[in-house]
Formats: C-alpha cells, sequence, structure tokens
C-alpha cells in the first residue's frame, strides 16, 4: 500500500496506518527507499504493540482498551439484563515516539 501511495501521491507527507502491523510495513517500504521518516514522511499506526516501542525510527501510535471492550462485549453476551443497551465508546490514547 505504501508503494501505491508513493506512486498515486508522491507528495505524500503522512500515513496514520490502521493498525502497526500496516505502519511497519510501510515504514519498511520507506527504509528500502531511503526516504527520512519523519524528516520526509511521519508514519502513525494503531494498536501500541510491544514492538512498536522497539522499533527503528520508535513508532508513534495509538492506544485502545482491549480489556474494557472484551469484557463490555462479553457481558452483553453473557448477561444480556445486565447490560444498558446503549452504545460504548473507548478512547484511545496518542502514544507520541520517533516516526511523526
Amino acid at each position: 500500500a505504501m508503494t501505491e501511495a508513493l506512486h498515486r501521491w508522491p507528495g505524500t507527507d503522512a500515513v496514520f496506518a490502521t493498525c502497526d502491523a500496516a505502519a511497519f510495513g510501510a515504514l519498511s517500504v520507506l527504509t528500502q527507499r531511503r526516504i527520512p521518516v519523519p524528516d520526509a514522511i511521519a508514519i502513525a499506526g494503531f494498536d501500541d504493540v510491544p514492538f512498536a516501542a522497539q522499533a527503528w525510527p520508535r513508532l508513534t501510535t495509538a492506544t485502545h482498551p482491549v480489556r474494557r471492550i472484551a469484557s463490555t462485549a462479553a457481558l452483553s453476551l453473557l448477561e444480556p439484563v445486565a447490560a444498558d443497551g446503549l452504545p460504548h465508546f473507548f478512547g484511545s490514547q496518542l502514544v507520541l515516539r520517533d516516526s511523526a
């Protein structure tokens, strides 16, 4: 996807990937092409997997409360009477590192 983005939009200066794995793929393409991150193109992912803090450059990403999401989903399935039936929103937190 990063290769295609560079082809279609050569002026790209930032990428926000749907997950950290996709961000690592974009980072790999940029590294192979010797495009400096974040000086030429900033990269950010989503998930904050443990490797994000160890990659080079360290990946800027966002977190999400997986345990809260999973327990809320399980509760609504296992105990529908206890679930309030309203939509639940779970905030993310930006984790600024070197890639953006």
